[in-house]
């Protein structure tokens, strides 16, 4: 059975849509903000059709990706090979091909180009969020709304 994603808002509220009715339900989920993983909960619509919901915390929808590209310090001291694994407007997850050699905080250049039929070129500059292992989560420093990353997420 495949789940909902619901996706919580900054204020703990969130959207539930019955795939039967099409009813939608908005409910104080507050409770779920501190949580760092997707949450499965089983939900009831009032016309009785029961569905099941992942819960997650993200603002924007991620979209997998395999896409490869390279990352380096802004001092080009630190370089290497990656892989695009998921992305969203904010930010992306990616595999590295060595083990980092920069912490949380620090800031990176990230270059690959998109699937698209251009190969549009990516080059943002990004702050390491979180590392675990060879996999590395970034967010963009400057957002630039609805650019060519922008369309290719909005329109893949």
């Amino acid at each position: 059975m495949a789940h909902h994603k619901i996706f919580l808002k900054d204020n703990g509220e969130a959207s539930f849509v019955c795939s039967a009715c099409g009813r939608t339900s908005k409910r104080n989920m507050e409770k779920f903000l501190n949580i760092d993983s997707p949450l499965k909960i089983k939900c009831q619509c009032k016309c009785g059709h029961s569905y099941s919901a992942q819960i997650e915390r993200r603002q924007y929808i991620r979209k997998k990706t395999k896409l490869s590209g390279k990352f380096l310090t802004p001092d080009q001291a630190k370089k290497g090979l990656m892989s695009v694994v998921d992305m969203s407007q904010t930010g992306l997850k990616m595999f590295l091909n060595v083990a980092p050699e920069f912490n949380r905080g620090e800031k990176l250049m990230v270059q690959f180009n998109l699937d698209n039929r251009q190969r549009d070129l990516v080059s943002r500059e990004v702050l390491v969020r979180n590392i675990k292992g060879k996999e590395v989560g970034v967010e963009f420093l400057s957002p630039e709304h609805y650019d060519k990353l922008g369309k290719y997420l909005a329109f893949s």
